[in-house]
């Protein structure tokens, strides 16, 4: 059964953020300035949404790239629209999947879309799940914060994300 969502998820993101924005600009000329303040919030957190994800899955994809050099038999595919689960919401975004023989780990990143998703748990603006195959002591779940500075992933115990740890969760992969 195919997805409920469009093929191009980036198109659609292209579109919805137009929408908010003339959304936005009509609430101002309406005088509902509360509301054009939340569609103003709306789209910076779905940029920030965005972006986070899009350094999330294109490190783990330029990772996995450098290691293609050395390990030529290793797959990676990038799966958009892509949704998962993550307790009873459903986070819609794109997975990054690699695969080595019989080994894979799957890294999907996203945030709930509409109502009937369910909602962000823990002030999550969105989440991330990197899954190995066969070594469920090995995954993680990731949620997309603000930072002080700059947004940031960290995982459960409110550790920062970096690309070393997706490093090890490829080595994984490659363990020989």
């Amino acid at each position: 059964m195919g997805s409920p969502y469009p093929r191009c998820m980036s198109e659609l993101d292209q579109i919805w953020a137009d929408l908010l924005d003339e959304a936005s600009l009509k609430a101002v000329d309406d005088g509902r300035s509360h509301v054009a303040d939340f569609l103003r919030l709306k789209l910076a957190n779905d940029t920030i949404r965005r972006t986070g994800i899009e350094w999330l899955l294109g490190t783990t994809i330029g990772l996995a790239g450098q290691a293609q050099q050395r390990y030529s038999n290793l797959r990676i595919d990038r799966i958009s629209p892509h949704s998962f689960k993550i307790g009873r919401s459903t986070m819609v975004g794109s997975m990054v999947e690699i695969n080595y023989g019989v080994r894979s780990l799957a890294v999907e990143a996203g945030w709930t879309r509409t109502p009937s998703d369910g909602i962000m748990p823990n002030g999550g603006l969105a989440l991330a799940r990197a899954k190995h195959f066969g070594m469920q002591s090995a995954d993680a779940t990731y949620r997309l914060i603000r930072g002080n500075a700059l947004p940031m992933w960290i995982d459960e115990l409110d550790k920062e994300l970096r690309a070393d740890d997706l490093t090890r969760h490829l080595q994984l992969v490659l363990a020989e």
